[in-house]
């Protein structure tokens, strides 16, 4: 599958059963998108059919995952604030002794 923001998600067969196909896809640097969308279905000259025999149709199975974003920029500090050490009390009682 062809994804709008430049990357594409392959079949996965390890976790596909005979009621679900799963896809797999690793996010690179550069593919951002605000909402995850598949653009485009190639299955390279395979077909995928029902237990009756019958072709997928894949007119209109482009969808757009509304929410799931994708962002590969890196992020950057804009501020920073340092607090001081731990202060750390003491109190002492001192005691003066005589020499005789």
């Amino acid at each position: 599958m062809t994804l709008n923001d430049g990357g594409s998600a392959s079949y996965d067969a390890a976790h596909s059963t005979a009621t679900s196909l799963a896809f797999t896809y690793k996010v690179a640097a550069g593919e951002n998108a605000a909402n995850l969308a598949v653009s485009g279905v190639d299955l390279h000259g395979a077909h995928i059919q029902d237990a009756a025999g019958n072709d997928l149709v894949l007119s209109g199975a482009d969808a757009t995952f509304t929410g799931l974003q994708i962002d590969t920029t890196a992020p950057t500090v804009v501020s920073a604030t340092a607090s001081p050490p731990a202060v750390l009390s003491m109190s002492a009682t001192a005691r003066r002794s005589r020499s005789r």
